[in-house]
């Protein structure tokens, strides 16, 4: 079963200028004629301008969490639910899965924590992959990191601490992250080393590794008074915050706090109760004179004090924004280090940045089944390493969505000209809003052992069959992406590669990996072969 808000329903509403919304990609000039000359109107799969990944929001990949994951064990415990590590039942990917016990008084939390979630395509943000709400739990499934939080990380550290190059690598992650929900107008409000963490087992090379937000149950779109003040968690909290004043200044204090936790290892204020934080950490000599004495003390760099100094600001309107923070010398020299050190993924990312061009050659020409399919593959299968590191590299400003001007500038993709770069762009601009989403940029880059894998396959043809009676047609493309129920523009999807209206798993496979086909068939006549043929 699908869930969609209702906005996705109603996309396929006339607009004011007389055309039409929709949900996914866009066909071909060729194909878009002819669907104008049947419908009278221009019209697509996707809405243009729509974000969440270019793609659907969420989806059940099973009738029920039970009947779709086996849970393996306990990861954590607080008061917001449990969170365990499941298998998925068909494909074999570890998740991790936040149960929320559904009680009066916390439906707003859950929502904020959704609605947050939805709208949020970063990689440094845990995906929601899909959710389950069921009669008596709430079951957010999220992609499993497996290394540790990064108050841990500091924790285990040989000198309690991290270095400044580490502390700027995190400190980028956290950075960017924030940017994606800032540019959403949306704060997170609890910064704090617990809500991040490393997406694999760092082994000691932080500064090679992919840190990710984990937890936005307190995020809130900006809103300078609120009504009801959020309790976020007293020692990384701004001033403002004590007001009741919400902004993304106070973000960006709380990144402030967490930079120099990371870099000392010691917190900004001593363990004291809320009321006298809340008193003295309006004292601003008080800060000050802390800030200065542990820059002494552990012998901190003056990029790195200067940054402490702007960022802990007590006026948040002197603060800087997080893009300037991005930009300011204590990160910007780390960035140009880190990116000289030897690292595989980033050679590995080097190469498909390289490849990048002529991979998007090839999906250009594919029919918009198959990219509909591979976009979908993207949502229940794994991410590589390399691959995230590669849009990473082209994501400068950390919005986690590339403009034309990001491929443009990258020294490895255009190291030559690049005759057809629009149209390239204009191929991966799935919503054509001017931007390519990072799942857009995963799906064109999809590999090919996960697109021919085939327990990927079966779970996305089993997200494209609406009404599970094992055919693709028209009404299953209507229902999963809100069409209308006679809508051309699946009909004209499905009459692309199927004469008969429908497209079976066979002919399903067939399209999206004719490699495994192929593969199999020649195993097949090897296994065949008579041995005493010649």
């Amino acid at each position: 079963m699908l869930l969609l808000p209702k906005a996705a329903v109603e996309r396929n509403a006339p607009r004011a200028d007389g055309g039409r919304w929709s949900l996914l990609g866009y066909f071909g000039s060729e194909q878009l004629d002819q669907l104008g000359r049947t419908s009278g109107q221009r019209e697509s799969l996707i809405k243009e301008g729509a974000r969440g990944g270019d793609f659907l929001l969420f989806h059940h990949s099973g009738s029920s969490f039970a009947s779709t994951y086996s849970v393996v064990h306990k990861i954590g415990e607080g008061g917001f639910g449990k969170v365990f590590a499941a298998t998925h039942r068909t494909t074999g990917i570890m998740r991790a899965v936040k149960r929320l016990r559904k009680v009066p008084g916390r439906q707003e939390l859950h929502k904020n924590e959704l609605n947050a979630l939805l709208g949020l395509d970063h990689p440094h943000i845990v995906k929601l992959l899909e959710y389950y709400d069921e009669e008596e739990y709430l079951y957010l499934v999220f992609e499993l990191c497996e290394g540790l939080d990064l108050l841990e990380t500091i924790r285990r550290s040989k000198a309690g601490r991290l270095g400044q190059l580490e502390a700027s690598v995190v400190l980028r992650h956290m950075l960017k992250a924030l940017q994606c929900c800032h540019a959403q107008y949306r704060g997170h409000y609890d910064i704090k080393p617990e809500n991040f963490m490393f997406k694999r087992e760092t082994n000691g090379d932080i500064a090679h590794a992919n840190l990710k937000m984990v937890d936005l149950g307190l995020s809130s779109c900006f809103d300078m008074h609120r009504e009801n003040r959020i309790s976020g968690t007293t020692a990384y909290m701004a001033p403002e915050f004590w007001s009741g004043i919400y902004g993304p200044e106070g973000d960006v204090w709380s990144c402030g706090v967490v930079l120099f936790v990371m870099l000392t290892g010691t917190p900004l204020l001593d363990d004291i109760s809320p009321a006298t934080v809340k008193r003295e950490i309006l004292v601003r000599h008080l800060l000050r004179d802390r800030i200065t004495s542990a820059a002494e003390e552990y012998n901190l760099s003056a990029s790195a004090l200067d940054l402490l100094m702007q960022m802990l600001q007590h006026d948040r309107h002197a603060r800087p924004t997080i893009k300037e923070a991005l930009k300011h010398r204590f990160n910007h020299d780390v960035y140009e280090l880190e990116k000289a050190m030897p690292c595989p993924e980033r050679l590995q990312a080097m190469e498909l940045l390289r490849q990048l061009p002529e991979l998007v050659r090839v999906v250009r020409k594919e029919p918009m089944l198959k990219r509909v399919a591979r976009l979908a593959m993207v949502h229940v299968s794994e991410v590589e390493e390399a691959t995230c590191l590669a849009f990473r590299m082209l994501d400068t400003h950390g919005y986690g969505e590339l403009s034309i001007s990001a491929l443009e500038e990258n020294d490895t993709i255009c190291r030559q000209t690049v005759p057809d770069l629009d149209a390239l762009f204009e191929a991966m601009d799935l919503n054509r809003d001017g931007y390519i989403s990072y799942r857009a940029f995963l799906a064109v880059t999809l590999p090919e052992d996960v697109r021919c894998n085939a327990s990927n396959l079966q779970v996305t043809f089993n997200v494209l069959d609406a009404d599970k009676d094992g055919l693709i047609g028209q009404a299953d493309l209507a229902e999963v992406f809100g069409h209308v129920p006679d809508s051309e523009v699946c009909s004209l999807t499905i009459r692309e590669v199927s004469k008969e209206e429908t497209i079976s798993w066979d002919a399903f496979v067939a399209l999206v990996a004719p490699e495994l086909v192929v593969a199999k068939a020649l195993l097949h006549h090897c296994l065949h072969l008579d041995p005493a043929d010649p």
